[in-house]
């Protein structure tokens, strides 16, 4: 097992931590250090074990063995508050926030200021400014926290946490839902709090972020630790081979020769102010179209239009060449048009539906007979699909109970049983593990090569897109400006991108 970077300077230890729900070792024998003013990066595949091992650390979990020691002295944690009363705090990657609650009232949630004659509300508002301040955010403190972005959201969470005087600060997948310019706030932010001796304990699957971001990189597999490293010892291809055992270039299958028959979708002129202000662009059977472009550049509103979520004020849809007018989703359903929205658990999926239900959504009035749907039928569709896809787990236990990378199988497994022939993916892999990842691709790949379907991807991953696509289409101010092929140069992908390239270039 590797040695912590610095363990000299150790806040909290774990030693020998072993923690085993029911037939599953969750964590065997586990041992960490975390310094003071140091970020501290977990990786691992889902099932790894990086979320047991927070939740023992913030008292959410109790280890079966193994000992936590934080600032020399031996602790146990019997519940979130301990854990919080010692300065270790979580912040999860669904926020715990009041959205209908100001700013100043989420920030001093549970330890609000009084005076004699009550809450101090003007001493709170003061408190809450400041910390923000030296945080870099600045928000209305009297607003609802429910009118803010989700990055604000995220930096309110932290507030409340760093305004509480903790030691640690722990964040589970921060930038899933936030743009880059968001994420590079969140960074510096971080790097302000470990510069003032708050050790930072970051969860993520974005590996450039990693890179980026961390001091030390912790690599968990199979509920061990099997490495821990400076970050300046590993790249992208190390953290992954250390994960997975391969190299970035064998998570993309291999690609057969670009299709050149018809186009199967085709738009022409597509105008959607403010977000679109002009793009043409067509997608091949068998083909695998990358869409890319900076937040909020229009490329997300491109498959939204498409898939029938939103209606241009101007433009041409043409499917297998026929000429169609825009239409709604249940409109496009019938067209065989599929769609992954970019949020899975708010936009794709029923969470508290069954597997199956779910896969069946779409096609469900072809499964019924007056008002009796064929349960058989259902069962077998939703079964071959869910297979086809590599979906693990019981389709029929909750949504919600699934990983995240079972959940993404699952809207994937969704269009397999629709036979959908045009496939609108937005960030197909977001927040889903290395291994998932690989596993998603092949699947994608494997549709559009053996089933003829032509696929039309969005990912803020340059190089996701490189590896996955047989071209890429870059959008930039709303306008379709280039089109590169998959082995260009990210430079070059970028340039277009930032504006730096205004036609289309291949």
């Amino acid at each position: 097992m590797a040695t912590p970077a610095r363990p000299a300077e150790a806040l909290l230890s774990l030693d020998a931590i072993s923690k085993r729900f029911g037939n599953t070792q969750a964590l065997d024998n586990v041992s960490l250090s975390f310094s003071a003013g140091r970020i501290h990066a977990l990786i691992g595949e889902n099932g790894a074990g990086k979320s047991t091992l927070v939740k023992i650390i913030s008292g959410i979990v109790r280890p079966d063995s193994g000992s936590i020691v934080l600032s020399g002295e031996r602790v146990a944690f019997a519940t979130p508050s301990a854990a919080s009363r010692a300065g270790i705090s979580l912040v999860h990657q669904e926020l715990a926030l009041l959205p209908f609650n100001t700013v100043a009232e989420n920030i001093f949630l549970g330890q609000e200021q009084r005076s004699k004659f009550g809450l101090s509300w003007s001493r709170m508002h003061e408190e809450a400014h400041a910390t923000l301040d030296r945080l870099g955010v600045h928000v209305d403190v009297d607003r609802p926290v429910g009118e803010l972005s989700t990055a604000h959201q995220q930096m309110v969470e932290i507030a409340r946490a760093t305004r509480r005087d903790s030691r640690m600060l722990i964040l589970d997948e921060p930038t899933a839902a936030l743009s880059p310019d968001d994420t590079r706030q969140l960074f510096d932010m971080l790097r302000q709090l470990a510069a003032r001796g708050t050790a930072v304990v970051y969860i993520s699957h974005r590996l450039d972020e990693i890179e980026r971001v961390a001091d030390d990189i912790s690599v968990l597999k199979d509920g061990r630790c099997v490495a821990t490293r400076a970050a300046s010892e590993l790249d992208c291809d190390s953290m992954i081979r250390l994960m997975v055992g391969r190299v970035i270039e064998d998570l993309f299958p291999p690609k057969p020769p670009r299709p050149t028959s018809d186009p199967l979708l085709a738009v022409d002129g597509l105008i959607d102010p403010p977000s679109i202000r002009g793009a043409s662009f067509n997608v091949r059977k068998g083909e695998i179209v990358g869409l890319y472009g900076l937040e909020g550049h229009g490329q997300d509103e491109i498959l939204a239009c498409v898939a029938g979520a939103r209606k241009p004020i101007a433009g041409r849809l043409a499917i297998e060449g026929r000429q169609i007018a825009w239409q709604p989703v249940t409109r496009m359903i019938e067209k065989r048009v599929g769609f992954v929205p970019g949020d899975r658990k708010s936009e794709g999926l029923i969470l508290d539906m069954t597997g199956l239900q779910n896969i069946t959504l779409p096609v469900i009035r072809g499964l019924s007979k007056w008002t009796f749907v064929s349960k058989s039928r259902e069962k077998t569709l939703a079964d071959d699909a869910a297979v086809l896809a590599g979906v693990k787990g019981d389709l029929t236990a909750m949504v919600r109970t699934l990983s995240g990378g079972n959940q993404q199988k699952l809207l994937l497994s969704r269009w397999l049983a629709a036979r959908s022939s045009v496939l609108l993916l937005n960030q197909p892999t977001r927040g889903v593990d290395v291994g998932s990842k690989s596993e998603i691709y092949e699947l994608i790949r494997r549709m559009c090569s053996e089933r003829g379907v032509g696929a039309l991807v969005v990912s803020r991953e340059i190089i996701e897109l490189q590896g996955l696509c047989d071209r890429i289409l870059v959008m930039c101010r709303g306008v379709l400006v280039a089109e590169h092929r998959a082995d260009d140069s990210e430079e070059a992908i970028l340039a277009s991108a930032v504006g730096q390239v205004q036609e289309r270039s291949a």
